[in-house]
């Protein structure tokens, strides 16, 4: 069996599951409280298409949803705008309508594990400097904590992983329009109603997309393939952009910018792009003297360093979600379950991972490394 066939043979266990699982969501009115929640139940999907609506593409945001836009993007030469505005005539046809136009399209998404998106989202949104606090963690700090300081209930910066990780489930059982970096995949989606010909995983992200190419060319939907397709580059150290503009936004307020400053360190420690042994070569005496080029070149400097060791730095980010996890209570653990059945149950993942309700301890003894140091309240 070839890489192709292993692939197409990977993509039929996956549609077949999902087919499996979405015939006994229509026999159970009662699978989960998902059911009831009135704004998943409506037709919501994020579809991307082309102007020629030869492709669909399903956005589910943390499962490589920017990579997979801007290689659209690239493709078909079709900026940002572009694709809004095909998208939007598909978006306000009725229901049927809506299929029966997008019957002959090739249609696809990706998705990833469920625990793991999560945590994708904390670190990328809250943790990471970059502004996307407003007003998602101000609403989290007003809802949950007690005491909050100013500046928390003006720009919620220091949101911890166990506060989101409630709001989440909080807003999933109370039935509330959910964020959509929360939410669960399936409700971007709505597999169960429209039909997927191909089911991505962040898992198995590069021979996913190895196939995908080698499909559209084979059905004429486009030719313009990047020889690198389905490799995410780090050259760059694109986020960095927005840890400045946040410096801007709070340099009125009583926040440590070295804090900050720590959080977009710990961040690339926590994705395995430096080691955690590396330390941010910055005290607080000067962190109001650092350049956005001098940080981006200690970062380039220390992801240099860290290429002898990458095969022990790929482990960070376990380590990392495993070290979150443990600050999440068990009764919040047991309710987040919840929260991901049904797109564990859809798209093949364990609702109850060993790694996270194996009764074992979550943070290693021998792990202590604070990946989270810039939460200057002391958790995640």
């Amino acid at each position: 069996m070839n890489d192709f066939q292993a692939i197409i043979f990977r993509n039929a266990e996956r549609k077949q599951r999902l087919q499996e699982q979405c015939r006994s969501v229509s026999q159970s009115s009662n699978r989960t409280d998902i059911n009831r929640h009135e704004f998943f139940r409506k037709d919501t999907v994020r579809f991307l298409t082309n102007p020629g609506l030869s492709l669909v593409y399903c956005r589910v945001n943390k499962a490589a949803s920017t990579y997979t836009f801007q290689t659209l993007v690239e493709i078909f030469n079709c900026t940002k705008e572009c694709f809004q505005h095909s998208s939007e005539r598909i978006r306000r046809l009725h229901y049927e309508r809506k299929k029966k136009t997008l019957d002959g399209a090739h249609k696809f998404m990706f998705v990833r594990e469920p625990y793991g998106r999560l945590f994708s989202t904390y670190c990328n949104k809250f943790y990471f400097p970059k502004g996307y606090w407003d007003p998602i963690g101000k609403d989290i700090v007003l809802r949950f904590r007690e005491k909050p300081s100013e500046d928390s209930l003006k720009y919620g910066h220091d949101v911890t992983f166990a506060e989101l990780i409630r709001y989440t489930i909080e807003d999933f059982e109370a039935g509330n329009k959910m964020e959509e970096h929360i939410r669960p995949m399936h409700t971007n989606c709505k597999p169960c109603d429209y039909e997927y010909d191909f089911i991505g995983k962040l898992e198995t992200m590069k021979s996913d997309w190895k196939y995908l190419a080698h499909e559209w060319k084979s059905r004429n939907i486009t030719t313009n393939i990047p020889t690198d397709i389905g490799e995410i580059s780090r050259k760059a150290f694109g986020e960095m952009k927005f840890v400045f503009r946040t410096l801007k936004r709070v340099k009125e307020s009583k926040i440590d910018l070295y804090d900050l400053y720590q959080r977009a360190w710990n961040y690339y420690q926590i994705t395995s792009v430096i080691s955690k042994h590396i330390e941010m070569p910055f005290s607080r005496i000067v962190n109001k003297n650092i350049s956005y080029e001098l940080f981006l070149q200690q970062l380039s400097a220390a992801r240099e360093r860290s290429a002898a060791s990458s095969t022990k730095i790929k482990a960070q980010k376990h380590e990392a979600m495993l070290q979150a996890y443990s600050t999440v209570p068990l009764k919040d653990l047991e309710r987040l379950k919840n929260v991901v059945k049904e797109d564990c149950l859809l798209f093949g993942y364990d609702e109850s991972p060993e790694w996270l309700f194996g009764g074992k301890t979550l943070q290693s003894e021998s792990n202590t490394f604070n990946y989270f140091s810039g939460i200057s309240r002391g958790n995640v």
